[in-house]
């Protein structure tokens, strides 16, 4: 049985910590303790992307210089809008979406996670 360290407290009972842990449908990570002292296999939940960004599907090609350009925008403003020169037939807003992805994932590896 898994407790909470709050109900750990309230309860006064025995229990084994199993660390700080991002629960499914909790907005903030919590701290999980296993009920009694036996050794019990480790606690399996899903590590948590520091970002809500997709994982990105390959490189965007040809982009550097319009990513530089946005990037350079982003020091100066909070808000930036983002397009895309569609001359070349492909399907609607993909390419607006890599993009906007690419953008995303240079900013994070500049901004602190959140």
């Amino acid at each position: 049985m898994l407790l909470t360290d709050q109900i750990r407290q309230a309860a006064m009972v025995k229990a084994t910590d199993l660390g700080v842990h991002h629960i499914h449908d909790l907005a903030e990570p919590v701290h999980i303790f296993q009920l009694g002292d036996r050794n019990y296999p480790s606690l399996r939940v899903a590590s948590r992307s520091p970002t809500n960004l997709p994982s990105a599907p390959s490189r965007l090609i040809g982009r550097n210089e319009a990513l530089a350009t946005a990037q350079h925008a982003l020091t100066e403003h909070r808000l930036v809008t983002l397009t895309a020169d569609c001359t070349v037939a492909c399907p609607c807003g993909v390419r607006h979406r890599r993009y906007a992805w690419a953008q995303g994932y240079r900013c994070r590896l500049r901004c602190s996670p959140g």
